[in-house]
């Protein structure tokens, strides 16, 4: 299913562990910053600030800012739109006392396109291999 941006940030909710939500369940920034619950399914609509590299990315709503992480630069690299809001599924990752970060499952664009990252459900398309060297293991994800 295709999610459009949404009108506003009104209606904001935490996503539900194992459906679909629709388009309008947000979770504002600030909320996750302020409560963390490791592995917790969150919905956030985010604009980019910063391209950290490996595959971490700056982003914020009008709440906060957070790091958003999609998986090893071993693995795969890829990049997010500037200057565009992005509806960012994932789930809250918190280690060692460092501030949370969110680890991206999906991307969608304001047009529809989609960015799949890893899964929604399962264990992440790297998960258990080590770590290499060079040329990254996986061809970037596309948007569909």
């Amino acid at each position: 299913m295709l999610l459009s941006a949404p009108a506003s940030l009104s209606g904001l909710a935490a996503v539900p562990a194992a459906a679909e939500t629709p388009a309008a369940h947000f979770l504002p920034i600030a909320a996750i910053l302020d409560d963390p619950r490791p592995e917790q399914r969150v919905r956030i609509s985010a604009s980019l600030v910063q391209d950290l590299g490996d595959n971490e990315f700056l982003v914020e709503d009008a709440t906060g800012r957070i790091i958003v992480e999609g998986g090893p630069a071993w693995y795969h690299r890829f990049g997010l739109p500037a200057d565009e809001l992005l509806i960012i599924d994932g789930e809250v990752e918190v280690e060692d006392g460092d501030p949370p970060e969110i680890d991206i499952h999906q991307v969608t664009r304001e047009d529809g396109a989609v960015l799949r990252i890893r899964p929604a459900t399962g264990p992440s398309p790297w998960s258990g291999r080590p770590a290499a060297a060079g040329t990254p293991l996986s061809e970037p994800p596309v948007w569909e």
